[in-house]
């Protein structure tokens, strides 16, 4: 290397020489990483060295072609990439721009003056980045040289250096070396990875002097998001090769993020970062708060000039001393169905199906707004980065069997599996690259579990059908005998299931007698519809648990059903407003329920053509004028959002909230959704089929509410269901000054215990079945357990955090519920929890 210790943003060259063992040059191909060395740190290597993998011995065996097919299938042309463009998306993309610096002329004389006279305002170090220089394929000259430069990011640490080569002859070979980034005068910042609402958090750096001389130094502390409790700059005295730690004590206030500045001046030397741990291009650190599920919530739609009065009671101070009302206000369908999608791309958890909802209902709108002439390169980009995230997981989790499960770790599920496959197929049907192999093997596996329906099959197995035979046939493998067989049993049928067999039927084109099974179908689907105050909407005889069934859903997939046969049905616009109503803020209860409203709005936004819109619009609170707007062709995709604090809301009296539609074509949708924020220890447990309690505990197993900071804590969490529970996810957040210790990484090798799920109380027959948490994960604020199945009894979960922040935190009580069930629900105590120095 040009160097060997250098500053952050010095441009470092590293020159290449490759020889054989007998030291004459070789022509090879480099492989090059330069990577944090502490993150290589926190795990095992994840391939052997290039000699032994290559030199080995090794037996005779036979490998299949189904890795080799996956493996081609994965493959996705990018283009050829410049050595100067690698290096630059390994920064952050090409064509990122430069962190811009801080020292313009009049910010540079304000912080001056802030600083009372310190020399220079330092850059603030924002460019963390684990992996700076990658360099998969870089070729040598003849003589076996070869050069690449990195500018260092705004990490101070060590970097590891290694390099990987093959030669056409197959020689192999590796080599490692190291760097140091660092400064006469650094500041590491020292804060919780996130906090809550009204968290008492130390806030602390350490200032590291580097030189061989004593330093007095000024250090300083821009905060946003906090209420300082002490002064902003303090003078200390850092010894030669040296550091002192220099804390203050902030309380956190109530928004989304907290924005931390440390700064360290003294004469010539400074240095300024944002905490690593912090998220974004700012590093800012995310505030959490807890907000009551029992929210208040009203929707509508005014499709032609007239005003409409909703009335909002607002609880007493005792019981809603703080929160908020939302309220929305789309000039389209396509407004709200992309306020859905977004609610969508950031659901907070994980399994197949979620993924394959973040991209199937992106696909079906952006099909629809680029017939209508209204997609733009923003929804592409949108689609593309949806698409690829899922193409990869998918990729990754597709089972040698060619199915799905919820979690990589189940087993292929037929529902799963079918789910995965309709957002393939319309990812296709947009004209999107995607594996054939991946379609091909899926349909596969659910043609060899098609059941032979009979009298026997139970009731979730025929409807589970129903949307197989659907989804064959939107593959372009349409089963009539299995339709047929189905249609004999469709008594038996959910209201959903007569929908997808009805569509499903409708795709059969040319077979003459169908259009007599489609009419009984709609028949019994427009008998049962059930007509409210907000609408029109369906309901089931009994929950389908297995299938991700609720009513929402249902109606969902019913609009779905009638714009496919009956666009004319006078039933459409109520179903649309019941639909509306039932949104929760910009999106529905679960993610199925959102997937297949967005699917079913956009079908009819696209056959409706109902994006017209010329018209002006106003909100009233209390006769008092809070908004106007202009609904039109530019506007058309753009919700408006208001926040009103409930500070400014009369309470236990009705607050009267006018939206007026003025003159002109077009409809305007509304949402208004008051939000109770109440102090996390006061919240109170409640069961409605999930019992949650959490302990913790300190080394001799005593039940704590403090902690010294470094202590390991134990926590248990009592989980109790009353009945049988399905798709359920359990949520226990994290103390903010704390960190949950993962078994999994070698730095925690030395401290604390695996976690561990235990059956305190559970049936005999499932005494087995203790395990069945099919995804667990340890998250940066929260511990996370999944199950698709887990049958009623008692459990105890333990795992243990460490202490790492000095304050007084308040802890988010856990929480649970079925995720396409959201009724179904348990939430703990909140608490208060102390870490003291």
């Amino acid at each position: 290397p040009s160097d060997k210790l250098a500053e952050p943003n010095k441009t470092i060259t590293f020159d290449f020489k490759v020889t054989d063992r007998r030291g004459e040059p070789v022509q090879a191909e480099l492989g090059i990483a330069l990577t944090d060395l502490a993150t290589l740190s926190v795990g095992a290597p994840n391939s052997l060295p290039i000699f032994d993998f290559f030199w080995s011995p090794r037996g005779l065996s036979i490998i299949t072609l189904t890795a080799l097919n996956r493996l081609i299938d994965g493959i996705v042309p990018q283009g050829d990439l410049g050595q100067a463009e690698v290096m630059m998306m390994a920064r952050g993309g090409i064509g990122t721009p430069p962190m811009d610096e801080l020292g313009a002329d009049g910010e540079a004389d304000a912080d001056s003056q802030r600083r009372k006279g310190a020399e220079a305002a330092p850059a603030v170090r924002t460019n963390f980045v684990d992996t700076p220089l990658w360099l998969p394929s870089l070729i040598t000259n003849a003589d076996g040289t070869a050069r690449a430069s990195i500018s260092l990011p705004d990490n101070l640490t060590t970097w590891r250096l290694d390099v990987r080569g093959i030669s056409a002859q197959t020689f192999v070979g590796d080599a490692t070396l190291e760097i140091v980034s660092t400064k006469p005068l650094l500041v590491r910042p020292a804060t919780p990875r996130f906090f809550v609402v009204g968290d008492e958090a130390e806030l602390a750096v350490v200032v590291n002097n580097n030189t061989d001389s004593d330093l007095e130094t000024t250090v300083s502390l821009i905060a946003q998001g906090v209420t300082l409790r002490a002064e902003p700059q303090q003078v200390v005295k850092i010894p030669s090769n040296g550091r002192v730690r220099v804390t203050w004590l902030a309380v956190i206030g109530d928004v989304e993020a907290v924005d931390l500045t440390f700064s360290a001046v003294s004469g010539q030397f400074s240095d300024a970062s944002k905490p690593m741990v912090g998220l974004g291009d700012q590093r800012l650190l995310p505030v959490y708060r807890y907000l009551a599920p029992d929210y208040n919530a009203t929707a509508g739609a005014l499709r032609q000039p007239s005003s409409r009065t909703e009335g909002i009671l607002v609880p007493s101070a005792a019981l809603a001393p703080s929160g908020s009302l939302t309220v929305r206000l789309s000039p389209s369908l396509a407004a709200v169905t992309l306020d859905a999608l977004r609610a969508l791309e950031n659901f907070p958890y994980q399994c197949l199906e979620q993924t394959v909802s973040r991209f199937l209902p992106n696909v079906v709108t952006y099909r629809a707004l680029q017939k209508l002439g209204l997609a733009d390169e923003q929804l592409r980009a949108a689609l593309e980065k949806a698409l690829r995230e899922a193409l990869d997981k998918l990729s990754r989790e597709q089972r040698s069997d060619g199915g799905w499960g919820w979690y990589f770790n189940e087993e292929s599920s037929t529902l799963v599996t079918a789910y995965a496959l309709l957002g393939l197929i319309e990812a296709r049907e947009a004209d999107l690259s995607l594996p054939s192999a991946m379609i091909d093997r899926a349909v596969a596996f659910l043609q060899a579990r098609l059941p032979l329906f009979t009298q026997q099959t139970p009731e979730w197995e025929l409807n589970r059908g129903a949307f197989v035979l659907y989804v064959l046939a939107r593959s372009g493998n349409l089963n009539l005998q299995a339709l047929e067989s189905l249609f004999v049993w469709r008594e038996k049928l959910a209201l959903y299931a007569r929908g997808f067999l009805a569509q499903a039927y409708g795709l059969a084109q040319g077979v003459r007698g169908f259009q007599d099974r489609i009419d009984a179908l709609l028949s019994d689907i427009q008998s049962a519809a059930i007509v409210s105050a907000t609408g029109i909407h369906w309901e089931e005889r009994h929950r389908d648990w297995w299938n991700w069934s609720s009513d929402t859903r249902t109606t969902a997939i019913l609009l779905q059903t009638l714009i496919a046969f009956t666009p004319e049905s006078a039933l459409i616009p109520n179903v649309i407003r019941w639909l509306m109503a039932a949104r929760h803020a910009d999106a529905w209860e679960t993610t199925q329920e959102s997937a297949w409203a967005v699917m079913a709005l956009t079908n009819w936004m696209a056959l409706s053509g109902e994006l017209k819109a010329n018209y002006t619009y106003t909100l009233s609170l209390n006769g008092s004028q809070r908004f106007e707007g202009v609904a039109n062709a530019e506007t058309l995709k753009r919700t408006e959002t208001l926040e009103i604090a409930i500070a400014a809301l009369l309470r236990e009296r009705v607050n009267r909230l006018t939206f007026q539609h003025g003159a002109g074509e077009g409809a305007l949708y509304y949402t208004a959704t008051l939000n109770v924020q109440q102090p996390v220890e006061a919240i109170q447990p409640t069961d409605r089929g999930i019992r949650l309690v959490r302990t913790y505990y300190n080394a001799e197993g005593k039940p704590i509410t403090e902690a010294r900071l470094g202590d390991v804590i134990t926590v248990a969490l009592e989980i109790t269901a009353a009945q049988d529970l399905y798709y359920v996810v359990i949520n226990d957040p994290l103390p903010a000054g704390t960190e949950a210790i993962d078994r999994s990484l070698l730095t925690s090798a030395q401290i604390g215990q695996r976690p561990q799920l235990i059956p305190s109380e559970a049936p005999y027959r499932f005494a087995w079945g203790w395990w069945l948490f099919s995804d667990t994960q340890l998250r940066t604020e929260r511990v996370v357990l999944s199950a698709s199945y887990l049958p009623r009894g008692s459990y105890r979960y333990v795992y243990q955090i460490q202490a790492t922040s000095v304050g007084v935190y308040r802890v988010i009580p856990p929480h649970g519920n079925e995720f396409y069930f959201p009724e179904v629900f348990g939430r703990g105590a909140g608490s208060l929890f102390t870490i003291k120095p």
